[in-house]
């Protein structure tokens, strides 16, 4: 959202003091978190990092172009997120079946959904029109490589 609003607004200017949050956030944590937990801790500071960045240009989005958007609602957006996707750096590095991960993670997403239908944050109408068009680029993609394999002969 904010990244559209600073656009219309003209004023990319206000991308420099989120840019240089998330850069500092990111070194910082990269410092503290890979000796300790190497490749996941890479992860979790990138992650934490793009959270204050994003929140950051999210404030100045609203300042430079407001939108009728209730601040709570995106909020709640952001904390179920954060809630459910902190559970997958675990699972990355359990040693366990990549079926199992696989089945884990699969859940995660359907209880995430599942969560943000029950609190009104999505409608079946916006899952609808998601999958509508994955599946329209799927299609658009599979079509063209069976075009270039025929070209090609």
């Amino acid at each position: 959202i904010a990244m559209n609003q600073i656009r219309v607004s003209e004023k990319m200017f206000v991308l420099l003091p989120s840019s240089i949050v998330g850069i500092t956030v990111n070194i910082l944590l990269n410092i503290l978190l890979i000796p300790k937990y190497g490749p996941i801790g890479a992860a979790i500071a990138t992650s934490l990092a793009a959270l204050c960045g994003n929140s950051i240009m999210l404030y100045y989005g609203f300042r430079v172009c407001p939108l009728p958007v209730s601040k709570r609602k995106l909020a709640g957006i952001f904390l179920i997120t954060i809630a459910f996707t902190l559970p997958v750096y675990p699972i990355m590095v359990l040693d366990i079946n990549l079926f199992v991960k696989l089945i884990l993670k699969t859940t995660i997403i359907i209880v995430y959904v599942g969560s943000g239908i029950f609190l009104n944050y999505i409608s079946i109408k916006d899952i609808k029109q998601v999958v509508s068009s994955v599946m329209e680029i799927v299609s658009y993609r599979i079509l063209y490589h069976k075009l270039s394999f025929i070209l090609k002969k």
